[in-house]
């Protein structure tokens, strides 16, 4: 676990500083573009992210809901401003609602909640690792809501 948390925190101090550079670009190009005043822009971005089990294999019934509810949770405590939730689980997938900031892109967060809610999940749950080394592709579906 130590070496998973390191990981983790690693990645979000290196993120710190990208993001807070591409928030202060966005916000003064917005402000120079549509001569706003900068306090006054906010952003929010929502989307509906579907993850696949690895091989379609059917690991996850409703008893999953609330414990993945919070692994999911504690994922996104490494991105600022952003919020999840599990909206339905699947036997072989799971479809999540994503609140988060134009801090960081959809695509870094997908990864990010592939990557570290699987090792959560194998430590909460070992019985789902079975012959299986990975518990969900590396390919998801996201779309904008909202």
């Amino acid at each position: 676990m130590s070496t998973g948390s390191k990981s983790i925190s690693k990645s979000s101090q290196q993120s710190e500083l990208t993001n807070s550079q591409r928030y202060k670009w966005i916000k003064s190009y917005v402000t120079q573009q549509q001569k706003l005043n900068p306090d006054q822009i906010q952003f929010k971005l929502k989307y509906h992210l579907l993850l696949i089990t690895e091989k379609r294999t059917p690991l996850f019934s409703d008893q999953h809901f609330t414990s993945f509810s919070n692994i999911f949770a504690k994922v996104t405590k490494s991105f600022s401003d952003t919020y999840i939730e599990v909206l339905w689980i699947g036997s072989d997938h799971i479809h999540l609602y994503l609140d988060t900031s134009p801090d960081y892109s959809v695509d870094e967060i997908s990864q990010t909640i592939i990557q570290d809610s699987q090792q959560f999940i194998l430590m909460e749950h070992s019985e789902l690792q079975g012959n299986n080394q990975r518990i969900w592709k590396n390919n998801y579906f996201v779309e904008t809501i909202g």
